[in-house]
């Protein structure tokens, strides 16, 4: 298989279903968030010297992750984001071994998952990077939005429960560690100074 060739039908594929007319618009899970997934699942496998069957696959784990919130999916979107790249890459002829490598990189994305290959945890710290960036501070309040807009239940302190996520939350790769490390912390830190303010 043409490993690049079969990943731009899949870049297109999915962002057919992201544009679509009929498809939902959500501040987060959107086609902005899965592109910059793509683009960090690749950063970090490629510091992994990972070999193009490897990119490819958690490529194509990074386009699908989250395509299950366009069905109306909040939890277990995973598994609708799976059904749906299991068709497409059966159609595409696909190699069942690694549409099963996908699945399980879909799935590594799951809260509470505890994915124990190394392309598990790339896909794991690809959906979570921005937690370690400037960035988070403008996707936490987009998360919120969304949550507001599907009439999904908030906590009672958006804030705290924002804290309390980060300060669980663990980058699984060693690159993630080393590279979102400080910012992660940062935003823990400003965090705890909004939650002061509100004391």
């Amino acid at each position: 298989m043409n490993y690049l060739n079969g990943i731009e039908k899949v870049e297109q594929f999915v962002t057919a279903m992201y544009n679509a007319t009929e498809s939902p618009r959500f501040p987060y899970h959107n086609l902005a968030h899965t592109q910059l997934v793509v683009l960090k699942a690749t950063e970090i496998a490629r510091f992994y010297n990972f070999d193009q069957l490897g990119i490819f696959t958690v490529q194509a784990a990074s386009w699908f992750h989250d395509v299950g919130h366009l069905f109306g999916y909040f939890e277990n979107h995973e598994d609708a984001s799976v059904l749906k790249m299991q068709t497409f890459l059966q159609l595409a002829d696909v190699d069942e071994q690694i549409i099963d490598m996908i699945k399980r990189c879909i799935l590594a994305t799951k809260p509470g998952a505890s994915p124990a290959l190394l392309i598990e945890q790339i896909m794991c710290d690809a959906d979570t990077y921005h937690f370690g960036t400037a960035w988070f501070r403008k996707t936490n309040e987009f998360v919120k939005e969304e949550l507001e807009l599907r009439k999904i239940k908030l906590p009672a302190n958006w804030v705290a429960a924002s804290l309390q996520l980060l300060q669980r939350h663990t980058y699984k790769t060693t690159y993630c560690q080393d590279v979102l490390a400080e910012g992660k912390e940062e935003n823990i830190r400003w965090l705890q100074s909004m939650l002061k303010k509100e004391l």
